[in-house]
Protein backbone atom coordinates (compact mmCIF):
# COMPACT_ATOMS: atom_id res chain seq x y z
CA UNK A 1 0.00 0.00 0.00
CA UNK A 2 1.49 3.30 -1.47
CA UNK A 3 1.53 5.65 1.73
CA UNK A 4 2.64 9.63 2.30
CA UNK A 5 3.58 11.71 4.99
CA UNK A 6 2.64 15.00 5.54
CA UNK A 7 5.47 16.95 6.35
CA UNK A 8 3.95 19.50 9.13
CA UNK A 9 2.33 16.76 11.25
CA UNK A 10 4.10 13.60 10.26
CA UNK A 11 1.14 11.37 9.82
CA UNK A 12 1.07 8.87 7.36
CA UNK A 13 -1.82 8.96 5.02
CA UNK A 14 -3.61 8.43 2.08
CA UNK A 15 -3.47 10.62 -0.77
CA UNK A 16 -6.37 12.98 -1.14
CA UNK A 17 -7.89 16.00 -2.27
CA UNK A 18 -10.08 18.85 -3.52
CA UNK A 19 -12.50 18.32 -5.86
CA UNK A 20 -11.95 20.60 -9.38
CA UNK A 21 -15.02 22.13 -11.29
CA UNK A 22 -16.35 19.31 -13.63
CA UNK A 23 -14.88 16.43 -12.13
CA UNK A 24 -16.57 13.67 -10.82
CA UNK A 25 -15.52 12.12 -7.79
CA UNK A 26 -13.12 9.09 -9.95
CA UNK A 27 -11.44 11.96 -11.41
CA UNK A 28 -10.47 13.81 -8.41
CA UNK A 29 -9.21 10.71 -6.80
CA UNK A 30 -7.17 9.54 -9.95
CA UNK A 31 -5.67 12.94 -10.10
CA UNK A 32 -4.75 13.50 -6.54
CA UNK A 33 -3.34 10.03 -6.38
CA UNK A 34 -1.06 11.02 -9.43
CA UNK A 35 -0.10 14.28 -8.24
CA UNK A 36 0.40 13.28 -4.69
CA UNK A 37 2.52 10.38 -5.46
CA UNK A 38 3.98 10.42 -8.62
CA UNK A 39 2.33 7.31 -9.62
CA UNK A 40 1.17 7.82 -13.29
CA UNK A 41 0.44 4.05 -14.43
CA UNK A 42 -2.41 3.50 -11.91
CA UNK A 43 -5.70 1.80 -12.61
CA UNK A 44 -9.13 2.15 -10.67
CA UNK A 45 -10.13 -1.08 -9.36
CA UNK A 46 -12.92 -0.33 -6.71
CA UNK A 47 -14.38 2.25 -4.65
CA UNK A 48 -13.45 1.79 -0.66
CA UNK A 49 -15.25 3.99 0.81
CA UNK A 50 -15.78 7.90 2.62
CA UNK A 51 -14.34 9.16 5.94
CA UNK A 52 -15.84 12.22 7.28
CA UNK A 53 -14.30 14.61 10.21
CA UNK A 54 -14.05 17.98 11.26
CA UNK A 55 -11.24 20.67 11.84
CA UNK A 56 -10.81 24.04 12.64
CA UNK A 57 -9.08 26.30 10.62
CA UNK A 58 -6.59 29.17 11.60
CA UNK A 59 -9.74 31.74 12.01
CA UNK A 60 -11.13 28.95 14.38
CA UNK A 61 -13.81 28.41 12.16
CA UNK A 62 -15.14 24.35 11.97
CA UNK A 63 -15.50 22.62 8.63
CA UNK A 64 -16.91 19.14 8.28
CA UNK A 65 -15.20 17.14 5.21
CA UNK A 66 -16.22 14.37 3.11
CA UNK A 67 -13.30 11.99 2.21
CA UNK A 68 -13.81 9.28 -0.69
CA UNK A 69 -11.62 6.34 -0.91
CA UNK A 70 -10.82 4.62 -4.00
CA UNK A 71 -8.47 1.42 -4.91
CA UNK A 72 -5.96 1.30 -7.51
CA UNK A 73 -3.31 -0.67 -9.09
CA UNK A 74 0.17 -0.01 -10.03
CA UNK A 75 0.03 -1.99 -13.68
CA UNK A 76 3.64 -1.48 -14.04
CA UNK A 77 4.45 -2.65 -10.73
CA UNK A 78 7.31 -0.99 -10.77
CA UNK A 79 6.37 2.39 -9.44
CA UNK A 80 8.42 4.58 -7.78
CA UNK A 81 6.90 7.34 -5.11
CA UNK A 82 7.76 10.89 -5.45
CA UNK A 83 5.93 13.10 -3.20
CA UNK A 84 4.53 16.56 -3.96
CA UNK A 85 7.38 18.50 -2.66
CA UNK A 86 5.05 21.53 -1.27
CA UNK A 87 2.97 19.30 1.18
CA UNK A 88 4.59 15.90 2.09
CA UNK A 89 8.34 14.72 3.24
CA UNK A 90 7.80 11.01 1.96
CA UNK A 91 5.98 8.23 0.38
CA UNK A 92 6.60 4.94 0.63
CA UNK A 93 5.44 1.37 -0.04
CA UNK A 94 3.96 -0.64 3.07
CA UNK A 95 3.15 -4.59 3.61
CA UNK A 96 -0.46 -4.38 5.03
CA UNK A 97 0.94 -4.79 8.66
CA UNK A 98 3.52 -1.66 7.92
CA UNK A 99 0.47 0.39 6.54
CA UNK A 100 -2.12 -0.66 9.41
CA UNK A 101 0.77 0.35 11.75
CA UNK A 102 1.62 3.43 9.92
CA UNK A 103 -1.39 5.37 9.13
CA UNK A 104 -2.01 8.31 11.02
CA UNK A 105 -5.73 8.37 11.06
CA UNK A 106 -8.27 5.57 12.87
CA UNK A 107 -10.63 6.43 9.86
CA UNK A 108 -8.17 5.77 7.14
CA UNK A 109 -6.90 2.59 9.09
CA UNK A 110 -10.38 1.30 8.58
CA UNK A 111 -10.40 2.50 4.92
CA UNK A 112 -7.11 0.67 4.86
CA UNK A 113 -8.96 -2.94 6.43
CA UNK A 114 -11.59 -2.40 3.59
CA UNK A 115 -9.04 -2.14 1.12
CA UNK A 116 -7.34 -4.73 2.12
CA UNK A 117 -10.63 -6.78 2.09
CA UNK A 118 -11.14 -5.90 -1.47
CA UNK A 119 -7.67 -7.38 -2.19
CA UNK A 120 -7.91 -10.45 -0.13
CA UNK A 121 -11.42 -11.03 -1.91
CA UNK A 122 -9.92 -10.79 -5.39
CA UNK A 123 -11.48 -7.37 -6.19
CA UNK A 124 -7.84 -6.76 -7.54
Amino acid sequence: MALIRDQNTHNWILPKGRIEDGETLEDTSIREVKEETGLQSIKLVDKIGKTNYWFRTKCKDKFTKEVHFFLYEDETGEGEICVEADHFDKGQWFTKNEAIKKIGFIAQRKILHKAFKLIEDGTS
